[in-house]
């Protein structure tokens, strides 16, 4: 019985040194002056998630959030020791709602206080796109734009002048098609030929929308805008979401001043791959 007594005395002895050992080398850590510096960085630099938010039917996108990861940052430090910002580790934290788990939902944008905003175009006509790409490149801003495959295999060599940086090119069927067979083809020579596509697809239906969860893209539900392009935008717009501008010549003469006024107010306006990036 003694014998047991001592063995359990033992091991509670050695237990309690070595949390007394752990404790006193986080006490040093942290009165070392490459620690204190790591800290004042942590609260200064990190980034907090921002959470999708889900509702019914729709979708909008959170962003990721990151933060320092103090003990690497303080190992990699101490062994120059001296503290070098250059030198810390960060950290991704993901949001808990995120759109890769959400396939079925219509993305209307993201969830941001930012002023980032996408513009989208259906293309039918490809003398269109060449006047609206003139615009966007003109002020320095880009845009995605959504056209049928059939249009897309006619003027590959065109079309891929207009998305080698900036702007991308979006699914929306082959031939007027909505079925997983149609957009995965256009899909694959979208991917073979176009340097810059987009992974969204446009929601068009509920048959499109299934095809598009089968190939396990998201799908983007924006807000349209059929004409009085520059008044909407002036008293509607909202940070974070997607318009669908309507290609016709009443847009197209107000694009140029949307935009102007738009980056006066501060707004960037991006890619979708840009605007729904966690």
């Amino acid at each position: 019985m003694k014998r047991i007594f001592k063995v359990i005395l033992m091991v509670l002895f050695t237990c309690f040194s070595f949390y007394y050992t752990d404790r006193i080398v986080e006490f040093s850590k942290s009165k070392d002056p490459i620690m204190q510096k790591i800290n004042e960085y942590k609260e200064s630099e990190e980034v907090a998630l921002v959470n999708g938010v889900l509702s019914k039917d729709t979708m909008l996108v959170g962003s990721n959030g990151y933060s320092i990861d103090v003990d690497s940052s303080y190992e990699k430090m101490k062994k120059l020791n001296s503290f070098n910002a250059n030198l810390l580790e960060y950290l991704e934290v993901v949001p808990e709602i995120r759109k890769e788990d959400n396939l079925d939902k219509l993305i209307e944008g993201k969830n941001t206080s930012s002023k980032i905003i996408s513009f989208i175009f259906v293309v039918e006509d490809i003398a269109k796109l060449d006047e609206i790409a003139y615009i966007l490149e003109n002020n320095d801003v880009f845009a995605t734009f959504f056209i049928d495959g059939v249009l897309i295999e006619n003027n590959l060599k065109t079309i891929n002048t207009y998305f080698n940086s900036g702007n991308s090119l979006g699914l929306y069927g082959y031939n007027f098609k909505y079925d997983s067979v149609s957009i995965k083809y256009i899909n694959g020579v979208i991917e073979r030929n176009i340097t810059n596509y987009s992974n969204y697809c446009l929601y068009k239906n509920k048959e499109f929308l299934d095809s598009c969860v089968y190939l396990k893209y998201n799908t983007i539900q924006p807000i349209d805008i059929d004409k009085n392009l520059y008044e909407y935008m002036k008293n509607n717009k909202k940070n974070g979401y997607i318009y669908n501008i309507k290609v016709n010549d009443l847009n197209i003469r107000e694009l140029n001043s949307t935009i102007v006024y738009l980056k006066q107010k501060g707004y960037d306006i991006v890619d979708l791959s840009v605007l729904l990036k966690e």
